[in-house]
């Protein structure tokens, strides 16, 4: 993902004058130039910022800022400068033993124009209503598979923490604390997707089509890539010309689904990777020469075959699943 240090000069805030949201674009973005980002309250705003150093203060922190400590007014810049943020304050006042519910919305738009209308459609909402009508959505997805054992935290992981990460996190954001690119992994989401077989078949269908898109002629895949431009990683990764065929067989041994094999898919063509080269990022063309998902399969795993020392072991390569062993044997030995 984006580098705070390297991004912060480039982005530009802005705020609604409808809704008083505060906005955010970076037109010297390479992939996301033309998106706006959004935060906004359900009503209000006593004072606002762009200023990152004016909130955090020179002492304070993101978990003690110097504007939330002092209980000072923001002052209201909202303008291009070399640390943004996003701050809103509102006073409240609690009564007696009583409580205040506060909203607030972020989000990403295709336009100032769609973020505005994105915060005037979401504001006017019933939260409450909407909370509830998606804990329904998520109860309906989650309780397809239920344990009981005598241990509630082996229970709590596996009937609700587990399944909503590997969904939420793994498959529909594609991004974690260390990591937030939102490219697609090769393996990756194959394997995420075999965890989910029973809650919702159609994933895996779907992420097994997807993955075979990114394939070379020649059987080996694209390592990761990025939805939007396409644009993606060849390497010399040993694992992944595998995973296709493992999760189409584990999709076929759980669904019946033998049609997926029938699928035509076409391939994606781009420049080989030369002698001693670990990996090489590019935008592949998509090839106008197709197969059917079996092809592809069987394509992936000539090329694992192939890939195998004089005794007959498969050679590790640019690295497997493991990515800390990543080139241990990129010299094609081991």
């Amino acid at each position: 993902g984006s580098h705070r240090s390297r991004t912060a000069a480039t982005i530009v805030p802005s705020r609604d004058a409808v809704t008083g949201a505060l906005l955010a674009q970076n037109p010297y973005g390479l992939d996301f130039s033309d998106r706006v980002a959004f935060l906004a309250t359900d009503s209000a705003a006593h004072s606002v910022t762009a200023d990152r150093g004016e909130f955090i203060g020179r002492h304070g922190t993101s978990e003690l800022p110097h504007a939330v400590l002092s209980g000072a007014s923001l002052s209201g810049r909202v303008e291009a400068g070399d640390d943004p943020c996003a701050a809103i304050a509102r006073d409240i006042d609690i009564p007696a033993g009583g409580d205040v519910t506060l909203l607030w919305l972020l989000g990403d738009a295709a336009s100032a124009e769609e973020a505005s209308a994105l915060v005037q459609h979401h504001s006017s909402k019933d939260f409450d209503q909407r909370l509830a009508d998606n804990e329904r959505t998520w109860r309906g997805f989650l309780d397809t598979i239920q344990v009981e054992t005598p241990d509630k935290t082996l229970n709590a992981m596996v009937n609700h923490w587990l399944p909503y990460q590997s969904l939420a996190c793994r498959i529909r954001a594609r991004s974690a604390f260390y990591q937030a690119s939102g490219a697609f992994g090769f393996r990756d989401q194959l394997q995420d997707t075999l965890a989910l077989l029973v809650h919702d078949p159609k994933l895996a269908r779907d992420q097994i089509l997807n993955a075979a898109r990114r394939q070379f002629p020649e059987g080996d895949v694209q390592h990761w890539w990025l939805p939007r431009t396409e644009a993606g990683v060849r390497t010399m990764i040993s694992d992944d010309v595998v995973w296709l065929a493992h999760a189409t067989s584990h999709y076929l041994q759980v669904t019946g689904d033998t049609a997926i094999l029938r699928e035509q898919l076409p391939f994606i063509d781009g420049p080989p990777l030369e002698e001693g080269e670990h990996d090489a990022f590019f935008t592949p063309e998509i090839s106008k020469k197709t197969a059917s998902l079996y092809d592809h399969c069987a394509r992936a795993l000539d090329l694992a075959i192939k890939r195998s020392s004089p005794a007959g072991l498969p050679l590790i390569l640019g690295g497997d699943w493991n990515d800390g062993m990543n080139r241990v044997g990129e010299h094609g030995k081991g």
